[in-house]
């Protein structure tokens, strides 16, 4: 919301995240309690061309976000 309030971050490309790092299994887990589904967690084999670990850079969305 922030940087939605921030004339300057009109048209620009911002990272959007957490920069601390969650497995997917804790983001499966959070997902089924956040919407009370007591649906199976399926595990697969990774994709060839999936990264083993993503962390964005969210440095520009912080800095857009503390001013207006």
């Amino acid at each position: 919301m922030l940087l939605l309030a921030n004339p300057r971050a009109k048209g620009e490309v911002v990272n959007i995240g957490n920069d601390e790092e969650v497995t997917i299994l804790e983001l499966a887990r959070l997902i089924r309690e956040l919407t009370g589904s007591r649906s199976e967690v399926v595990f697969k084999p990774p994709r060839p061309d999936d990264p083993r670990r993503l962390k964005p850079d969210i440095s520009k969305a912080y800095a857009l976000s503390r001013c207006c």
